[in-house]
C-alpha cells in the first residue's frame, strides 16, 4: 500500500493479482493496473497517476500509461529490482549475479535498456534508486556502499563504510543522509558527505539475529522509520532529536513495510 503525495488516492497492491488506485474519501477504485499471476518486487507512480512503473520478481517491468500497459521489459531473475518515477521518466535496475547491473530507463517517449559491470570483490547485496532517479545506491556484502550517478556509473562514485551486518538500508531525498539497519538490531544515519554518524539507537529486542526489517526515511531526512517481523511494533527515530526511538504500539500483527 502507498498514498499519493497529494493524500488523495491510495495505491493497493494485490499478491498475485493487480494493483488498484482508490479515492481516500469516495472509495472509488479509479485505476486498476493488472500483473496476473507476478509477485511485485517494487512499484512507483507519477504524481497524479497517468503513469504507473510495475516491476516483479522474475524481472519482468511494465510501464503503464493511462491505465494501460505501453512498454515492457525483462531484467535480471536472480535478484530484486527497484523502481523510481519522476515527472520527466521511469528507471528500473536490478543487480545480476557477477558484479554486473541490468537497468531500464523511460524518458516519455522511448524505452532504453543499459548494464555496466561494478568492479569489486565483494557480491552486491542490494541497489536502489533515489526519488529524483539520476543517482542510485549500491551496497556490498563487506559493508561498502558507493552511490553513484545513473548517467555515468563508472564515475563520481562516493563510497560509505556502514558495516557488513547492515541488513536493510534508507536514503533520504535529498541524498544528504542514509540509514541502516543491521542484523544484531542497531540503527544508525550517516552524514553522506562526511561518513560521520548523525544519530543512532538500537531496536528493543532481545533476540540473538534480525530478520525481516523495512526501514523508510521522511521526505525532509528528519525522521527514520523502521519496522521488523520479529515485532509488531514500529520505531520511529527523530534525527534531528538525537533522542530514543518513540515505539508505536497498538498493531496486533507484524508491519513487513
Amino acid at each position: 500500500i502507498s498514498i499519493d503525495r497529494d493524500e488523495r488516492q491510495l495505491w493497493v497492491y494485490r499478491l498475485r493479482d493487480d494493483v488498484i488506485r482508490m479515492n481516500l474519501i469516495s472509495g472509488e477504485v479509479t485505476q486498476s493496473l493488472s500483473m496476473p499471476r507476478l509477485q511485485l518486487s517494487a512499484v512507483a507512480h507519477s504524481h497524479e497517476g497517468s503513469t504507473s512503473l510495475l516491476c516483479a520478481a522474475n524481472g519482468t517491468v511494465v510501464l503503464f500509461q493511462d491505465g494501460q500497459p505501453s512498454q515492457t521489459a525483462d531484467l535480471s531473475p536472480d535478484a530484486g529490482v527497484d523502481a523510481s518515477l519522476s515527472d520527466d521518466g521511469a528507471v528500473a535496475i536490478a543487480a545480476a549475479p557477477g558484479g554486473r547491473l541490468l537497468g531500464w530507463r523511460h524518458d516519455g517517449t522511448a524505452m532504453q535498456e543499459f548494464s555496466f559491470d561494478l568492479v569489486g570483490e565483494a557480491a552486491i547485496l542490494r541497489v536502489g534508486l533515489n526519488a529524483r532517479r539520476r543517482r542510485m545506491f549500491v551496497a556490498r556484502t563487506n559493508g561498502i556502499v558507493s552511490f553513484r550517478s545513473l548517467e555515468t556509473p563508472d564515475h563520481d562514485a562516493s563510497t560509505l563504510a556502514v558495516g557488513a551486518e547492515c541488513v536493510e538500508f534508507a536514503w533520504s531525498r535529498d541524498e544528504r543522509r542514509f540509514g541502516v539497519v543491521t542484523s544484531n538490531f542497531h540503527v544508525r544515519v550517516y552524514d553522506v558527505a562526511t561518513g560521520s554518524i548523525i544519530d543512532q539507537g538500537k531496536l528493543d529486542d532481545t533476540r540473538d539475529y534480525l530478520e525481516g526489517v523495512s526501514a523508510s526515511m521522511s521526505p525532509d531526512g528528519r525522521c527514520l522509520a523502521v519496522s521488523t517481523t520479529v515485532s509488531p511494533d514500529v520505531y520511529l527515530w527523530d534525527i534531528e532529536g538525537h533522542t530514543p526511538a518513540r515505539r508505536l504500539k497498538g498493531h496486533t500483527g507484524i508491519v513487513p513495510a
